[in-house]
């Protein structure tokens, strides 16, 4: 099916299995999305053989790539010595997981974006290398932060013979078209003693149950592949690779997200390049109010939806 938006010409493709290779699928959710300012409606279908949920039919690789392209990369120089603290503060919690399983050595980051994970491991003393599929944000990453930033996929990537100690995966493998083949390099490229850590949204979760078509999670037309554990589990085997541990990591941003979508009936998953200013500022009182609702009622409800093993993320560890 051919569509066209001003000069933009994108065909969506239909795709078999990519761990199994069958084509018998079910339906699962038919979402709205814009692709180009055109509404389109995209479904999410069940693999019959092996249960692994995919976006079919979906755009091709390099209408994706175009998409990514268009978003803005953000400017770690605009805000002095403010920014760069909050840049590296937001990665703490990674870095801090990172170093449970390896206190140090090389790091590879696939789909380093605009790099704030790696700067943050380089300032901790890492020796750090990232592979970024689009082009702006990669030079980004070798230009302003002096990270060293291969463009392309991991398949693509040269490293002479280099191995990682460990290898990080921070919600790619649900965006690349060949998922199995992603682990297999990522396993080639591992030192013998490696981690590598993958994290997913989890579409066993419950707030995938509950919202289904409307969940955040989904993030059409964007995410290719939706993983649970036993899914998880059989794409790892076959990448030669173990599951050693499974972290169920919910944070409030995929449920707020969902439920604004759905208050405002907005399904487009992903926000304008220039996202213009509301003006509108919520009171003090509310703000607080806000807050204590947060912290007293939507905290502990999904720390306790993770000990269920119910949670909305996933993180892996994976090792040979």
């Amino acid at each position: 099916m051919k569509k066209e938006h001003k000069d933009r010409a994108f065909e969506f493709e239909h795709v078999p299995c990519a761990l199994c290779g069958s084509e018998e699928e079910r339906q699962l959710y038919e979402v709205p999305t814009t692709v180009y300012g055109r509404k389109e409606r995209i479904w999410y279908v069940k693999c019959v053989g092996c249960g692994l949920v995919r976006m079919n039919p979906r755009l091709p690789a390099e209408v994706l790539l175009a998409l990514y392209s268009e978003l803005r990369v953000c400017d770690f120089d605009a805000g002095g010595g403010a920014a760069e603290s909050c840049y590296s503060t937001a990665q703490e919690p990674r870095r801090r997981l990172v170093e449970k399983y390896c206190r140090g050595g090389r790091l590879l980051d696939v789909g380093s974006g605009d790099g704030q994970f790696l700067h943050t491991m380089k300032k901790a003393g890492w020796e750090v290398e990232g592979i970024e599929i689009v082009e702006s944000q990669a030079a980004y990453q070798r230009e302003k932060l002096g990270l060293t930033v291969q463009t392309g996929t991991i398949e693509t990537a040269e490293f002479q013979g280099r191995v990682f100690d460990v290898i990080t995966l921070w919600a790619l493998l649900e965006h690349v078209p060949d998922p199995l083949s992603v682990l297999r390099h990522a396993a080639e490229s591992l030192s013998p003693d490696g981690t590598i850590i993958v994290s997913v949204p989890n579409i066993g979760s419950l707030e995938a149950f509950l919202f289904r078509r409307r969940w955040f999670g989904l993030c059409p037309p964007f995410h290719l592949f939706m993983f649970e554990p036993k899914t998880m589990k059989n794409i790892s085997v076959r990448a030669g690779l173990s599951v050693e541990r499974i972290i169920y990591a919910s944070t409030a941003t995929t449920l707020m997200k969902t439920v604004k979508n759905i208050k405002h009936g907005n399904y487009t998953f992903l926000p304008p390049i220039h996202a213009p200013d509301s003006g509108s500022e919520s009171s003090p009182i509310k703000s607080v109010l806000k807050q204590l609702v947060f912290q007293m009622a939507v905290v502990p409800a999904l720390k306790m939806i993770d000990v269920l093993h119910l949670g909305a993320g996933t993180i892996y560890i994976l090792r040979k």
